[in-house]
């Protein structure tokens, strides 16, 4: 195939949208999409040579991984050699250790599968993962264990009924990820089956032009355009909120295509992607991707505060520095089959792979890597370790989640992960004053029944809806979510640096409950002032827990690594302008008879100094992490439920949710 330097154009497009979204730039809002111009690149160059050699019976599956050790493999192992010794010094334990699992799932490219289990794409915690960007190298890599043993198998197949075929599996995998992207947002956004229609439209386009362009010029002028203008509406006007991949993935996909099939033949979108210093981020451009969140994730290990605009634009510089210094010192020489024999490239790259094994298997034993830090906190969670259920229905007879031999009354603790860390020593006190307890509580599952988060499963509703079917006299249930996330549908924001990353969050309606002339979040405020009415009416007494102070950053993590007394929330101001719908919600609930009502904001704010909120107090941790308490914080709310519980059991029936 004849080398079209507009293709390097078009991975500089691709790359430079990423780095800049990985470093935080809003105009760049959908940067991510690059990853998906580089996979039907990808798609459409390795087709191109895989075809045309099985066509003229040269293909050698060897030569093929050969080929994809040489473009692949030294880049990748210098960056993970390079992280080792940054990670050693200045991550924590715990960080170490998934660090250290990255390494080994990075060289056997399974990478995906790792950060699939570990947390979602936008999740705060990755950005402080040096190696997450890997994902995308081992979803190509698993697509071409299979692909090129489909071509071989498929070679004598006409090559109409084999583009028929390959575009069948490509709709199905377009299927799968509109499906799972609506209820399986991680895996959606991480596997191979949700992904591979974006390699297979490079196929498509393979077997369609081969190496060539569409003919006519008009074509080419308005095509190559259209698809310019495609990825640019994906990249400026994509964001976090947007299912991904889906079928929204079409437009930088399509997009992606069209510059391929028609730049390049005289066009203006082919002279500029053409253009020596486009070509020449191009083709820097896997040596950039490798480099930059490295650089991006240590820069916040290293920050109290999320790294300035000016600080993440040296950053970039220094991305593509790095890149350039690779490209010419170890990408090229090791593509150069005179310079590099494939004795020779073993020589260099088995050491370094037998040190990136090591390190990684040295790092999964428990007590290898605790030698780093003196100060070491020790930060609780209250959760109860046997109560596991998603199915609420279990819970009622499962002794790790309830407690049923007493004979007072009977408590139910109800909502989500931030419920959840009230179980373990609610069931101590259950059981020490002679109460019946049970536990519904169910991370991401706001407690109502009549809307849903988009991002999760519809068994929410339906699980909640057992909880409230439950409720009955001689119970009091305790309350606990993360109303302001979910009220204002945005991550927080400290204002002092500390901001939270991550997918914001939306609702949809789950029942006809919703009135659709009103916002979700009205109507989620509505549906759960419906539930909580329900219950009441059932004859249970409830006490909401109001909204814990956020905090913006990982806690235990900046304690550790920055010292206790540097280590600072944010003002109550901030806290009760995020809270303002959380007030409103709480004020519209006190209106029903037996709901009581606690609000964390009097018992962490103000403490040490006033107007401030604590995230530690003398010398202990009160966050798990940037917004679930430790059992610290626990015990310090505790007293006020415990009171609170006895009042009501005493039939006291004051009643108060201050606001400051």
């Amino acid at each position: 195939m004849k080398y079209r330097p507009e293709i390097d154009g078009l991975r500089a497009i691709a790359v430079v949208p990423v780095i800049l979204f990985h470093a935080g730039f809003s105009a760049f809002s959908g940067g991510f999409v690059g990853v998906d111009v580089f996979f039907v690149i990808s798609g459409y160059l390795i087709t191109n040579i895989i075809y045309s050699e099985i066509s003229a019976g040269e293909f050698s599956i060897l030569r093929f991984y050969e080929r994809r050790a040489r473009r692949i493999l030294p880049a990748l192992f210098l960056v993970c050699l390079v992280c080792i010794p940054f990670a050693y010094l200045w991550m924590l334990p715990r960080e170490l250790k998934n660090f250290s699992e990255s390494l080994l799932t990075v060289i056997s490219f399974v990478s995906n599968i790792l950060f699939w289990h570990e947390s979602g794409y936008f999740a705060a915690a990755s950005e402080l993962k040096p190696l997450l960007h890997t994902w995308s190298l081992a979803i190509e890599e698993q697509f071409y264990i299979f692909f090129p043993l489909l071509l071989l198998l498929l070679r004598n197949m006409p090559r109409r009924s084999l583009i028929i075929l390959i575009g069948a599996i490509s709709l199905g995998s377009l299927a799968i990820a509109e499906y799972t992207s609506r209820f399986h947002s991680a895996a959606n956004f991480y596997l191979l089956p949700s992904r591979a229609w974006e390699l297979g439209g490079g196929v498509l386009l393979s077997l369609a032009i081969g190496g060539g362009r569409v003919e006519s010029s008009v074509i080419r002028q308005v095509g190559s355009l259209v698809g310019l203008g495609l990825i640019g509406v994906a990249i400026f006007t994509f964001d976090e909120t947007i299912r991904f991949p889906s079928v929204w993935a079409l437009i930088p996909v399509t997009g992606s295509m069209l510059i391929i099939a028609c730049s390049g033949g005289g066009d203006l979108v082919g002279r500029v992607l053409a253009w020596k210093p486009i070509v020449g981020i191009g083709l820097i451009s896997y040596s950039a991707y490798l480099w930059h969140q490295p650089l991006f994730a240590f820069a916040r290990l290293k920050s109290l505060e999320d790294p300035s605009t000016e600080f993440y634009l040296i950053l970039t510089a220094a991305t593509f520095l790095l890149a350039l210094i690779t490209w010419q010192f170890v990408e090229s020489p090791f593509r150069d089959r005179n310079l590099m024999s494939i004795h020779k490239m073993s020589v260099w790259i088995s050491p370094v792979m037998v040190l990136i094994i090591a390190f990684g298997a040295l790092g999964q034993t428990e007590n290898t890597l605790t030698r780093l830090h003196g100060n070491t906190f020790s930060v609780e969670h209250g959760r109860m370790p046997g109560c596991k259920h998603d199915q609420f229905s279990a819970a009622l007879t499962d002794q790790n989640c309830s407690i049923r031999e007493n004979k007072g009354a009977e408590i139910v603790l109800w909502g989500d992960s931030h419920a959840a860390v009230f179980s373990s020593s609610i069931y101590k006190f259950a059981d020490k004053n002679g109460f019946n307890f049970v536990q519904f509580a169910r991370g991401g599952c706001f407690p109502t029944t009549h809307v849903k988060r988009t991002d999760m499963k519809t068994s929410c509703p339906d699980e909640n809806k057992v909880v409230v079917d439950y409720a009955s006299t001689n119970m009091i249930y305790i309350v606990s979510a993360r109303y302001a996330l979910s009220l204002t549908g945005n991550r927080f924001d400290n204002g002092r640096g500390g901001i939270e990353r991550g997918r914001p969050v939306r609702f949809e309606c789950y029942t006809d409950f919703c009135d659709d002339k009103i916002e979700m979040n009205y109507n989620l405020m509505n549906s759960f002032n419906s539930d909580i009415s329900d219950i009441v009416d059932s004859g249970a007494t409830i006490i909401i827990v109001g909204q814990i102070p956020e905090a913006g950053f990982d806690v235990p993590s900046q304690v550790r690594r920055f010292g206790i007394n540097k280590v600072t929330s944010t003002s109550i101001s901030v806290q009760n302008k995020r809270n303002k719908k959380t007030y409103e919600m709480m004020q519209k609930l006190e209106k029903h008879d037996r709901v009581f009502a606690i609000n964390p904001i009097d018992v962490f704010c103000g403490k040490t100094k006033l107007g401030e909120c604590d995230v530690a107090l003398n010398g202990k941790i009160l966050y798990r992490d940037d917004d679930h308490l430790s059992l610290e914080g626990v015990n310090l709310l505790m007293p006020f439920l415990e009171e609170k519980l006895m009042q009501i059991a005493g039939t006291d029936t004051d009643r108060s949710y201050t606001v400051d």
